[in-house]
């Protein structure tokens, strides 16, 4: 089986445009096949399935058995000589066929030739025997061809006694994004599968994929940690997808060779170019069994029976069971009961978010309240010397600010607005500034004793130290990840992050914090910037509002960039972000500590006069 390749002129070093001009020419004359199916690609039984057999073919290659999991299923055979049932007959122009299915099948049976030279037989179910489909055609020298296809389908089962697999997508491999660096060696995907080049290529992120410019590369997929690997669909520029070279025992894999991919490095079948730009990975997992018993030294053990699923009779342990099958087990003799133990089950404060978050390495954890700290002024008198009435809250929403609006902008004393309104920006709270409502610009005016602003919402609530502020961003374990993101690390942290950005703007800038053990996937975000690294906004997280909100569900908290105040000034709102801590930097220079959301900037603590006002997100020890 060949096919001519003509090259006019050597393609290294020419721009993409102009190699664009040097297709391969595929000689009418020749057989090009391409089998579009799912072929084993690794060694092992299946448990359940069908055989499906093709025959009559002039190409001793397209007279195969392929196994298939399920039905419908469609084998493709492209090329000229493909159905002569004699010696292939060489020929200048085109044939023209019409293939019938003439008997057997039981209706299950279809044929169609597209394009003068593409042949589908599709098996849409089981059937008994063999179908026959009749082809006939006309060679553009006026001889009569026609030839018989035979097609049969057994079903099979039992294999060798291992468990039954399921095919499905196990995952989709992109040339773009993280990807766009991956050109040498290998890389591991989703745990599943790992691809290898044996040598360099060529990846610009781009619509011309995986390449090799001016040299060749065998590009090989592997299933890992359990995963059996049953074909690769390749996709090129073309958007075409293409299974690769799938032979049983061996790892799906094609060829590149400069900007052209091939099945195999004879390079006697091209299914493209330019370059890989997408794979498919499809496989199974066996699932795992489990034998389940009671432990070494439990008191008569031989009195508890078990039953799996929704058995009615009891057995006998051990009980060989699948993973995530149901099981129950029942004690046949007689116990006492010694005492029982009542554990008061820790639940989650109003205003507060469900999520826990350690703030040190002896396992102490927090929840964060709903939103940033408010005070609320419905009805001001306009008279700097006496203090209005403040309500205190948490915003409504995680992304609420003030910003530049009353009462954050209409300060005019010491705990007096001249406009009704909301105060979210806060200078340091003392006894003699009202919890820091003050449009004072001189350090000395916050002088004191910090008083927590927890206590403008109830018992319980508080501002976090500086060290937690530090152990929250930069040291703790949190045992979370984003599944689907290479890399993705394991304690994920936090992420510079934008989002609701759906609402019409360019949404909302902030800081994403994740709770301690949770996953998620890639796709629960349009976007994932840099877990546990800063990042600028454009390099953001982002969320659209839904998927935020379901984010929020599990817990995440999100501390938007309300911006500075200087006196009745406002700056930087939605741009950068500070939260005080509790921690005073001197009680002699007028400083406190505070924490920082600010683009391409680590999130750790640092500390500044105490006169300006920055937000604050108050916490609640989980008990």
């Amino acid at each position: 089986m060949k096919i001519s390749i003509k090259r006019e002129q050597s393609q290294a070093g020419l721009s993409f445009a102009e190699r664009e001009k040097f297709r391969p020419q595929v000689k009418k004359n020749k057989l090009l096949l391409l089998l579009a199916l799912l072929m084993t690609a690794a060694t092992g039984a299946w448990a359940q399935g069908y055989n499906v057999t093709f025959g009559g073919f002039a190409e001793s290659e397209m007279n195969t058995t392929v196994n298939v999991t399920s039905l419908p299923y469609t084998f493709t055979a492209i090329g000229d000589d493909a159905f002569y049932p004699w010696t292939v007959i060489s020929t200048s122009g085109d044939i023209f066929y019409n293939a019938t299915v003439t008997s057997g099948g039981e209706g299950k049976v279809s044929a169609n030739i597209a394009n003068y030279d593409e042949m589908s037989i599709t098996v849409s179910g089981p059937f008994e025997g063999t179908a026959t489909i009749h082809v006939t055609g006309e060679d553009d020298e006026n001889r009569d061809i026609s030839c018989d296809i035979t097609v049969s389908c057994e079903a099979v089962g039992g294999g060798s006694g291992e468990e039954a697999q399921t095919e499905t997508l196990l995952t989709t491999i992109v040339n773009t994004g993280g990807n766009a660096s991956f050109k040498s060696g290998n890389k591991t995907f989703d745990d599943k599968v790992t691809v290898t080049f044996s040598s360099s290529v060529f990846n610009d992120g781009d619509e011309y994929g995986w390449y090799a410019n001016g040299g060749t590369s065998l590009l090989t997929v592997t299933g890992i940690n359990g995963y059996t690997i049953t074909s690769c669909k390749f996709y090129t520029k073309s958007g075409t997808a293409k299974t690769g070279y799938t032979v049983a025992g061996e790892s799906p894999s094609v060829y590149l060779d400069y900007a052209n991919v091939y099945t195999d490095d004879s390079e006697s079948v091209n299914i493209g170019e330019t370059g890989v730009t997408k794979i498919e990975v499809y496989g199974a997992a066996a699932a795992p069994t489990y034998s389940v018993t009671m432990k070494d030294g439990v008191k008569d053990a031989d009195k508890w029976t078990g039953k799996v699923g929704a058995a009615t009779d009891y057995q006998a342990l051990p009980l060989n069971v699948v993973e995530g099958a149901a099981v129950s087990l029942k004690f046949d003799g007689t116990k006492r009961v010694k005492s029982v133990k009542a554990v008061k089950k820790a639940s989650v404060p109003d205003g507060a978010i469900n999520g826990k978050f350690s703030v040190n390495n002896t396992g102490k954890q927090v929840y964060f309240a709903k939103g940033n700290l408010q005070a609320v002024c419905t009805s001001a008198d306009n008279n700097p010397s006496d203090p209005e009435t403040f309500t205190w809250q948490f915003a409504e929403n995680q992304w609420d600010c003030v910003g530049n609006n009353a009462a954050n902008n209409s300060i005019d004393g010491n705990g007096s607005v001249s406009a009704a309104g909301t105060v979210d920006l806060f200078g340091w709270s003392t006894a003699t500034t009202t919890y820091g409502i003050h449009n004072s610009t001189t350090a000395s005016d916050y002088s004191g004793d910090f008083v927590d602003w927890g206590g403008t919402i109830g018992t319980g609530w508080r501002t976090l130290t500086k060290d937690e502020w530090n152990y929250l961003f930069m040291t703790r374990e949190s045992g979370s990840k984003v599944n689907g993101m290479s890399p993705s690390p394991d304690n994920a942290r936090y992420t510079h992050a934008t989002i609701n950005t759906d609402n019409g703007t360019d949404g909302i800038r902030g800081m994403i914090l994740f709770p301690d053990g949770v996953t998620v996937n890639y796709s629960d975000a349009t976007y994932w910037g840099g877990i546990n690294q800063y990042s600028n906004w454009n390099g953001s997280t982002k969320c659209t509002t839904s998927q935020w909100n379901a984010l929020a569900a599990k817990g995440f908290v999100f501390l938007p960039t309300g911006g500075v105040r200087n006196g009745t000034t406002i700056s930087n709102s939605n741009n950068n972000g500070y939260y005080w801590s509790s921690y005073t930097a001197s009680s002699t220079n007028g400083s406190a500590h505070y924490t920082r959301v600010v683009p391409a900037t680590e999130p750790t603590t640092d500390y500044d006069s105490r006169k300006i006002g920055i937000s604050v997100r108050l916490v609640y020890d989980v008990e």
